[in-house]
């Protein structure tokens, strides 16, 4: 496969092509069985494809391109569709930013916090930043570091259906270690005690967040004003080792 090859449509024709016309051409495009083998081959550790099935055959007749990436990766249908044409080599990366852009992945520092309106708990990575039930919460975030990173770390863990464990913090002392992080938490200024509530133990030395994913949004910041927002672990994380993944296998 040309990984580098030229996008087919110049600017022109691509804003004059309506977006699902687009979506669905791209989509018929990295449905068949050679993409899938592709990423099989390319994209998938080993350990991911013992996730998927016992062999690639079974994989592809199963879930098919797009399950395949979206039980490894996460993400809908759509994004799913602009990464694999992406990786395939359909188009470069500005178009895949403007893809996603489109898709409402990608949104300024506003409209990240406009959300907060219509939203239960809304996150932003820099500055680092909770609304909850529609209001900011002023806490000295700057002055916690540890407790933040625990508590955005829960954050992406919920919405990813999920729940955290000592080792997607890379920490490696006593399973004790997130029970003394989430009880600091609780004695933060400024933080919610209502969810606080919602911080649940999952079974030794693990925690959830008892929130829905549709009530959670998360923003990270990647340029000035622009932020990408993120769906779920799966699909910003390419570790081969994943706890969810070795049970699997």
């Amino acid at each position: 496969m040309r990984k580098n090859r030229t996008h087919k449509y110049d600017v022109e024709l691509a804003r004059s092509v309506q977006h699902d016309r687009l979506m669905a051409t791209l989509g018929a495009r990295i449905a068949d069985v050679v993409t899938a083998e592709f990423l099989w081959i390319n994209y998938f550790a080993a350990t991911e494809r013992r996730c998927l099935a016992a062999n690639f055959n079974s994989a592809f007749k199963e879930l098919g391109t797009l399950g395949m990436w979206k039980k490894l990766r996460g993400g809908t249908s759509q994004t799913a569709t602009v990464e694999i044409a992406f990786l395939k080599g359909e188009f470069n990366a500005p178009w895949r930013e403007l893809l996603l852009r489109q898709l409402g992945t990608y949104v300024t520092e506003h409209e990240a916090r406009e959300s907060a309106t219509t939203n239960q708990l809304v996150m932003l990575d820099n500055p680092r930043t909770l609304y909850w039930a529609g209001k900011l919460r002023e806490i000295e975030w700057e002055r916690f570091v540890a407790l933040w990173e625990f508590w955005f770390e829960l954050c992406k863990a919920a919405k990813s259906g999920d729940p955290l464990d000592k080792s997607l913090l890379r920490e490696d002392g006593p399973d004790t270690y997130l029970k003394h992080r989430k009880n600091n938490l609780g004695d933060l200024s400024g933080f919610p005690a209502e969810l606080f509530d919602l911080i649940v133990s999952a079974g030794s030395g693990t925690y959830k967040l008892e929130l829905s994913t549709k009530k959670i949004r998360i923003f990270v910041k990647r340029d000035e004003d622009e932020y990408e927002e993120f769906l779920s672990r799966k699909s910003s994380r390419r570790n081969a080792g994943l706890a969810k993944c070795a049970s699997w296998s």
